[in-house]
């Protein structure tokens, strides 16, 4: 809504909240309703909440409702409207704004478009593996923030990817996007502390699969993970088969032979992680960083590890 407006009116639009309720019908009161603006011309704005179910003859007689107890003039607030709604809304004479870049306001004008579609449902319960790798990305960055185009270069992705990414953290209430010409940047809503307690329900295991293989068969420097990497981090001891990590597109897992570490020596072994997303971006000294690091453990029900866990996390400065 408060982009419709930016968009259109720049910052001749003022817009704050009213705290202050009419004493009308209580469900017609529970709505947010808003102090609008626009080069002198003031109205009432209601929002409508996307499950609030109405035929428009109802709406109507809402809009005089509050028309007679505000004493001003109103328009109705909408998330998404389709071409059916809005061309009976403009019949009712109802004003409104809606998405995508609906605009019809009697009394001060009108902005009408024929894109009617349906805004992508975003999954809020899971982090896609794009998703977490731009949430870290936001959280190790210096500011907390990043234009998406440059995010999207460094992390190797594709805009759509990281559009799609930059959805979920917003609908998961984690990152805010602000527009300023043609770059949109995204900033964390938290300071990084906070982020961390607040994404937590929505964090996955980065590790797909694990194997053992010779040492002799992986070329160059290892990426400390597992519980090699928690040992770096933490007083816990190094496993006596060191635990790497490798980005799953970056291995040919049928040239990887699998190997029972009870029948050779451990110095000759390596557990292999293979990562959903690359584990080099956010590497610290040779070991994975410590988020992804707390993910990838997660399922393993040892003290020793969980209070290693958080005498890591105690020690992170932001």
């Amino acid at each position: 809504m408060k982009n419709i407006f930016k968009k259109y009116f720049g910052d001749i639009v003022s817009l704050h909240e009213i705290e202050e309720k009419p004493h009308i019908a209580l469900f017609l009161a529970e709505r947010r309703m808003f102090q609008v603006n626009i080069d002198g011309i003031s109205f009432i704005l209601i929002e409508i909440a996307p499950d609030d179910k109405f035929p428009v003859t109802a709406l109507k007689k809402q809009m005089e409702i509050y028309e007679n107890s505000l004493r001003s003039p109103v328009a109705f607030s909408f998330d998404f409207i389709s071409r059916m709604q809005r061309d009976s809304l403009i019949r009712k004479q109802i004003p409104f704004v809606a998405g995508p870049d609906q605009i019809y306001l009697p009394f001060l004008g009108m902005i009408l478009s024929n894109r009617f579609r349906l805004p992508r449902e975003v999954n809020k319960e899971k982090m896609m593996p794009v998703t977490q790798q731009l949430f870290l990305y936001l959280l190790y960055q210096k500011e907390n923030s990043a234009v998406k185009y440059l995010a999207a270069k460094d992390l190797q992705c594709t805009r759509t990817s990281i559009t799609r990414a930059s959805d979920q953290l917003s609908a998961m209430g984690l990152i805010r996007q602000e527009k300023t010409g043609k770059e949109i940047r995204m900033y964390l809503k938290s300071i990084p502390s906070k982020a961390i307690q607040m994404v937590k329900p929505y964090l996955i295991n980065p590790v797909q699969k694990r194997l053992t293989v010779c040492r002799s068969a992986l070329e160059g420097n290892l990426l400390y993970a597992g519980e090699t990497a928690l040992s770096e981090y933490s007083m816990l001891n190094p496993p006596r088969i060191t635990e790497a990590a490798v980005y799953k597109a970056d291995v040919d897992k049928k040239s990887l032979c699998e190997i029972d570490p009870r029948w050779v020596e451990p110095d000759t072994l390596v557990t292999i992680e293979l990562w959903k997303y690359n584990p080099s971006f956010f590497a610290v000294s040779g070991k994975v960083d410590p988020v992804s690091l707390a993910c990838s453990l997660q399922d393993r029900a040892d003290e020793r590890i969980e209070t290693a866990i958080d005498e890591m996390m105690e020690e992170l400065i932001w």
